[in-house]
């Protein structure tokens, strides 16, 4: 909580917060070899189903138009620092939303012993309770209920940190 309340601030209408290393100098192994290989197998798999490749394609082009990541110079790429991380990336469809494609991350792909999550905190829980939940829904006549369009990109992370998160 002490690195959240530390690091958080509003920047051009989003919250932005740094991420929850473990250590305060942290040191991550240059993983990009393993991400090129599991975006080989990707490859392979759009070469076999040409149509989850177009439907991938949107879903990437997508983040960029609204922000989410962004296309590094190939300066930008060159550059090494301790904590560039390349997280392996794939598809996932929801069984009730079949033509829906989400680009899930790996934060948990393991490079010389070690992942990006293994270097974080998982941060605090604070979620309500399902059962918790239920019961103000008998305290009281209306209900309301919100559902936040991809919450998780709408907290942007500190510029400082951004090289633990690329993705070819």
């Amino acid at each position: 909580m002490k690195i959240i309340d530390d690091t958080i601030s509003k920047f051009d209408g989003h919250y932005q917060i740094s991420l929850l290393w473990k250590q305060e100098v942290p040191s991550l192994p240059f993983n990009r070899a393993i991400a090129e290989a599991r975006l080989q197998h990707l490859k392979r798999r759009f070469s076999r189903d040409p149509g989850l490749e177009a439907k991938y394609r949107v879903v990437i082009d997508d983040y960029v138009i609204k922000g989410y990541a962004r296309k590094l110079t190939p300066e930008e790429a060159a550059r090494k620092s301790n904590i560039t991380w390349y997280l392996p990336h794939h598809p996932v469809f929801n069984v009730n939303k079949p033509q829906k494609c989400r680009m899930v991350s790996d934060a948990a792909a393991r490079f010389n012993g070690t992942s990006l999550n293994d270097q974080l905190y998982q941060g605090p829980h604070l979620a309500n309770s399902l059962t918790g939940v239920l019961i103000h829904f008998r305290q009281d006549k209306v209900a309301f209920i919100a559902d936040l369009e991809a919450m998780f990109h709408q907290v942007k992370v500190l510029p400082k940190d951004a090289d633990a998160l690329r993705f070819h």
